[in-house]
């Protein structure tokens, strides 16, 4: 009984750590948000590259558990504290060069398209102006060619991949002391609650954010996905989230 009462432990631990490390870390949604948003990705899709990015971020830190398992007679703990800030660092600033590339495109794009006042003469002389805003040729032409607008979520991938669940870590530690069905089950909780939480938070907050209407932020929408990005990769970097 107390084992039992022991595995049912560390289970639930896994399922709120899974639950609070996902919800306090703003990278696991607000890139999404951000990108489908400014970048009209259907629900579906967002969904898609959020449980797919999700599959990385915790498939990148068991093959890291396994590594230091497989060749934990030459690894010591220094080497792992290493490598889990020198992972973490680049996932950061991953994060902060994609966010800082994508606010500058987006302020160039912004404007291009802000509305002005254009004079013409007609050639009985007379003379009018009219106020109109470009459409921004560039930013479609952006969105067409495919190896910018289709690497975007594989950037995402990748940045995830190098950002590794390390909240994985220490539970894989204590549910392996526990004993292997209690590894088994603790990895698979933990993986399922934070791809879900993810997904949920993702489209709740999607679906509440389409559902107001920001039209005077509408051109400096790619502007403010870039930010939200970058901040991201700073609170990672600075701040610990």
């Amino acid at each position: 009984m107390e084992n039992a009462t022991t595995f049912w432990a560390v289970v639930s631990a896994a399922a709120v750590a899974a639950f609070v490390h996902t919800l306090i870390g703003p990278d696991h949604y607000l890139p999404f948000i951000a990108l489908a948003k400014c970048r009209n990705w259907r629900m579906g899709k967002t969904l898609l590259w959020t449980f797919v990015c999700g599959i990385g971020h915790i498939v990148s830190a068991l093959l890291i558990a396994v590594v230091f398992y497989a060749f934990g007679k030459w690894l010591t703990k220094a080497h792992f504290e290493l490598l889990e800030t020198y992972r973490g660092d680049l996932a950061a600033w991953l994060l902060m060069v994609l966010g800082a590339a994508y606010l500058i495109w987006g302020l160039h794009a912004a404007f291009r398209a802000r509305p002005h006042t254009h004079t013409h003469q007609h050639e009985d002389g007379e003379v009018h102006t009219h106020q109109h805003r470009h459409t921004c040729t560039r930013h479609r032409h952006w969105h067409e060619r495919p190896d910018t607008a289709k690497a975007l979520p594989w950037i995402l991938f990748i940045i995830f991949a190098f950002g590794p669940c390390e909240a994985l870590w220490p539970l894989l530690t204590g549910a392996a002391i526990v004993g292997t069905t209690c590894l088994i089950v603790s990895t698979l909780v933990f993986s399922a609650v934070t791809i879900l939480t993810m997904l949920v938070t993702v489209g709740l907050t999607l679906r509440g954010i389409r559902l107001l209407k920001f039209t005077f932020l509408e051109r400096y929408a790619h502007a403010i996905a870039g930010l939200t990005i970058l901040l991201c990769g700073i609170a990672i970097a600075f701040l610990g989230l």
